[in-house]
């Protein structure tokens, strides 16, 4: 979902026993409508939660027996099961915006080319990145890629000189 253009953010979560995730949208960008259609063509609609009686509507008419109301909060998994493909790949390591992120991890999971969503600058760091983690004394081990966007240029260029010190 975090790769749809409209989607602001999605969120690892849990409502009762069942694990979801949790959709934030921009409504003139995308409707829920198109998010339900989304969700069916990609098999991520074992349950749909609504928040109002329109999406009650809209996804008993794409689902029937598969929705709820809820209009509690979810309460939100642990961390390492937030962007969880992005987290097993190696552009984990990019400076990514938040944004950038959801639609990466978003890509992966749906098994499409995350590329699309990376700069020509991230793009050319990965050859890099790979190399340095061939290596045996790792100079990433230690990086960890913020998720505040205010933190991204300083992340940037820590991940910069590490693989500088690699190239030297």
């Amino acid at each position: 979902m975090g790769s749809l253009s409209g989607v602001l953010d999605t969120e690892s979560a849990w409502i009762g026993k069942r694990e979801v995730v949790e959709v934030k949208f921009d409504p003139a960008q995308i409707s829920y409508a198109k998010l339900v259609e989304f969700a069916v063509a990609n098999s991520c609609d074992q349950w749909i939660y609504a928040t109002t009686d329109e999406q009650l509507a809209i996804a008993s008419k794409a689902v029937p027996g598969k929705v709820e109301r809820f209009s509690g909060k979810p309460r939100a998994a642990k961390d390492s099961d937030q962007l969880y493909y992005l987290r097993k790949s190696l552009l984990r390591y990019l400076a990514l915006t938040p944004a950038q992120a959801r639609r990466v991890n978003g890509a992966m999971g749906l098994g499409q080319d995350p590329k699309v969503w990376l700069s020509p600058r991230q793009l050319a760091q990965i050859p890099a990145i790979t190399k340095a983690l061939a290596e045996e004394s790792n100079p990433l081990r230690e990086l960890k890629r913020p998720g505040q966007l205010l933190e991204l240029a300083a992340y940037e260029r820590e991940l910069r000189q590490a693989l500088e010190k690699k190239s030297e």
